[in-house]
């Protein structure tokens, strides 16, 4: 009882003001209304026992919003979105908007005074004095007689000099508290009139004026059982004519009871368990849970609806329930340039630029879109006011590069750029999405870039050899300092000259600071394998081993893990749509400076948290040497045959290593507590505290939803032709050179292969080309039958 609700209808009006306004009619109210049993037939048959055959559409009120504030909305199909809004307020507003003909009303009016006031109460009752004939066979006239009054405001409750001209009209006197009651009561019926007419005196005042009104019923209630929609699918009962609002309703209710009982229904096109029926199925789930697996979608149908189904169908229900949460590719495609401008809007500053092109017209830039008719997209590139603002006043002019692919159906790569904070900590500067790893794309990037944070400085870039940039930057930026990533470097080093030993001087070889140390392990290298000295040669020394590098960088990195951290971030949104894409970067960047702004409060020292750390491992590490003072801040450390010489004034030691990193070596600390000093004064002020507030000082500022973007008014960005690669479509991914084939099975790799043929060492079989052995069986001529002996044992 107390899930019941009132509906309150609205009728005989008319709106205003582009429905922000309902003037005129009457209301009446239909009390005890049942959520379980409500449905769009339930209300037009309440429409037209209130007298209006035809109507033009039904409105009801959103509870809490007001009509004058857009409270308004349609009633559709489906009404059980009413039922949902009741709690809490207990009743429903619905608005009859009227066709340009009347209903088939037989208007009787009476006189009634104009200033006459009447209010209704909550009574379920209406009395009538004059009642006329009504078919005893007409159920909707018992309906109508149960209706709740009308409640009518007082607006003219000055006036006292009522005068009713209805002679049989029944107490209709103002009361004390200025309310009336009227209503309609059952009345006895003639079989000899065939259409059931109420007349209805009752006075009635309105801001159009007095309503008194004859009802003529032509139509029946009908007779039809009628879907009630059922929160689960196990309750669903059909009857024979039973009544639908759409053949939506009626496929879905279907579609809902044939899967959970497991009936074999048979339809024309309309197979049970679709990837549309599971995709609306599974919104919450991958709301709530986006990585989900596609073994986990199919044993939950399986045990749920007892239903297999194939991890293809699956996957297609998985997409689809994307699709419906975050909106197509194509769709985020067409909105790129309202996107685009939204972010320049919210983050001022900030680049971004979207490169498109027409097959017709060439490739243009983003500023000659009018004269593209159909753009494709082929880049857009995006670097925030913040991170470049921060990236300017406190990083490094160090710069990581790396690619990775994106997944969606499309393709596509996404280029990023990171550098590093005063706290050793991987810093997002940049980002694109390209079309492919080319050097015409690399190039592009590499330009926007160097404009957004260059400013003439000499920037350090690090890469992993990736297809174009080497070029690029011997063509394009051949001043800028560029390394190459050492563990990809002997990825490809180990493939043809593998071994503990050659990876062991390899890494000797690249993390040596001085040169002399650098040539010492070269040489053992030469005499261990000529061909991997030989390799190493062929790249230049100056982009993998720190004894050729320059310190304008402050980091003696030799690995790109950098990007690899970040591109961790981001791996579910490499499979979303273009702009899901874009978005869950810039909110994870935008939380990730807020929590970095925040934590850094809490550090009291001067130096930054991992740099401390670093500095107290070199700390454990200063007491074997012994210092020799030569004078003013001149000193010389030694251990036995080791000797390096340290410059306090210039903050150099011949090791290199204070010069490369901006931090003191060992042998420059043993130095600085011979002299009594703190070694935090001799650090680089790139690494203090100060230097990272600075860093994320700049805020990145949130955006307005899509509904409030800025209209550009320009033609839509269609999704980009998908770009097969060169070659046969590979089936596996790359593994690594040292990864197992098979995880399940133990290599053959350091084992001494032996020659069934032959019976030698290091080949087998199938590649001896050898004398054939002793104990080896001679080959039997063709057509010669084996001779078998006899044994008598």
């Amino acid at each position: 009882m107390d899930n019941f609700f009132s509906l309150v209808v609205y009728h005989g009006g008319y709106f205003v003001n582009n429905l922000r306004g309902y003037e005129g009619g009457i209301k009446t109210v239909f009390d005890k209304c049942d959520p379980e049993k409500w449905s769009k037939i339930e209300i037009d048959c309440m429409v037209r026992e209130l007298g209006y055959a035809l109507i033009s559409r039904l409105w009801f009120r959103v509870p809490g919003i007001s009509i004058e504030d857009g409270g308004l909305q349609q009633i559709n199909s489906d009404a059980m979105l009413m039922t949902e809004l009741v709690p809490g307020y207990g009743k429903i507003e619905v608005f009859v908007e009227h066709i340009v003909e009347e209903p088939i009303i037989n208007s009787d009016f009476e006189d009634v005074d104009d200033d006459y006031n009447g209010n209704v109460d909550d009574d379920h009752h209406v009395e009538e004095d004059e009642v006329v004939d009504v078919d005893e066979d007409d159920d909707l006239y018992d309906r109508y007689t149960n209706m709740m009054d009308d409640e009518i405001p007082d607006q003219n409750a000055n006036n006292s000099d009522a005068d009713n001209s209805d002679a049989d009209s029944s107490d209709a006197d103002n009361s004390d508290d200025d309310s009336w009651d009227s209503g309609l009561t059952e009345s006895e019926s003639e079989s000899d009139s065939n259409n059931a007419e109420v007349k209805a005196n009752a006075d009635v005042e309105s801001s159009v004026g007095v309503y008194g009104r004859r009802l003529r019923v032509e139509s029946r209630r009908p007779t039809f059982p009628i879907f009630r929609p059922v929160a689960r699918a196990k309750d669903i009962r059909f009857e024979l004519g039973m009544l639908f609002t759409s053949t939506n309703q009626f496929k879905e209710a279907m579609t809902k009871y044939a899967v959970e009982g497991g009936w074999g229904i048979r339809c024309f096109k309309n197979p049970r368990m679709t990837a549309k029926f599971l995709a609306k199925k599974l919104v919450g789930r991958v709301k709530d849970q986006p990585d989900i697996k596609l073994r986990s979608i199919q044993k939950k149908v399986r045990k749920k609806y007892v239903t297999h189904i194939s991890q293809s169908k699956a996957y297609r229900a998985k997409a689809k329930a994307m699709d419906i949460l975050e909106g197509s590719h194509i769709e985020q495609y067409n909105m790129l340039w309202d996107y685009c401008e939204e972010l320049r809007r919210s983050n001022p500053g900030s680049t971004v630029l979207m490169k498109v092109q027409s097959f017709n017209e060439g490739e243009m830039e983003a500023e000659d879109v009018s004269q593209i008719r159909d753009p494709v997209f082929q880049r857009l590139y995006v670097c925030f006011e913040a991170c470049k603002t921060g990236f300017k006043n406190a990083c490094r002019p160090f710069i990581g590069l790396d690619a990775c692919h994106l997944k969606g159906p499309y393709g596509g790569q996404l280029i990023v750029a990171v550098g590093r904070d005063p706290n050793e900590e991987y810093f997002p500067l940049a980002f694109a999405v390209v079309e492919a790893e080319t050097y015409d794309s690399w190039t592009w990037f590499l330009k926007l870039l160097d404009a957004d944070v260059g400013e003439n400085r000499r920037m350090t870039y690090m890469s992993d050899q990736q297809k174009g940039l080497v070029q690029c930057f011997e063509t394009a930026f051949p001043t800028q300092e560029h390394r190459s990533c050492c563990r990809h470097m002997y990825n490809n080093l180990k493939r043809r000259h593998p071994g503990i030993l050659i990876k062991e001087l390899f890494w000797r070889a690249a993390q040596a600071t001085y040169i002399q140390e650098f040539e010492k392990v070269m040489s053992e290298l030469k005499e261990v394998d000529v061909g991997a000295h030989k390799w190493l040669e062929e790249h230049p020394f100056k982009t993998w081993t720190r004894s050729k590098f320059t310190g304008n960088a402050k980091s003696d990195a030799l690995l790109n893990n950098m990007c690899e951290c970040f591109n961790s971030k981001i791996i579910e949104a490499r499979e979303k749509p273009i702009i899901s894409l874009v978005e869950d970067i810039r909110l994870y960047l935008m939380r990730r400076f807020q929590y970095n702004r925040e934590g850094i409060l809490k550090i009291q020292s001067e130096l930054c948290p991992k740099i401390r750390k670093k500095v107290f491992k070199l700390k454990q590490g200063s007491n074997k040497w012994e210092v020799a003072w030569a004078g003013e801040l001149l000193f010389e450390v030694k251990d036995f045959f080791e000797s390096f010489t340290v410059d306090l004034n210039e903050k150099s030691c011949t090791c290199q290593r204070w010069k490369l990193t901006g931090i003191p070596c060992s042998h420059a600390i043993t130095c600085i507590h011979y002299n009594k000093e703190e070694v935090d004064n001799y650090v680089d002020d790139c690494y203090k505290v100060p230097a990272y507030k600075k860093c994320y000082e700049k805020m990145i500022l949130p955006i307005n939803g899509t509904t409030m973007w800025a209209k550009t008014g320009l033609p839509p960005v269609k999704p980009p032709h998908l770009r097969r690669p060169p070659g046969r479509p590979k089936k596996n991914r790359v593994r690594e050179p040292d990864e197992p084939k098979a995880g399940t099975k133990l290599g053959r790799t350091g084992t001494t292969k032996k020659c069934k043929k032959c019976g030698r060492l290091g080949h087998n079989k199938r590649s001896c080309k050898g004398e054939v052995g002793g104990n080896s069986k001679l080959p039997q001529a063709r057509g010669e039958k084996r001779k078998m002996r006899k044994v008598i044992l």
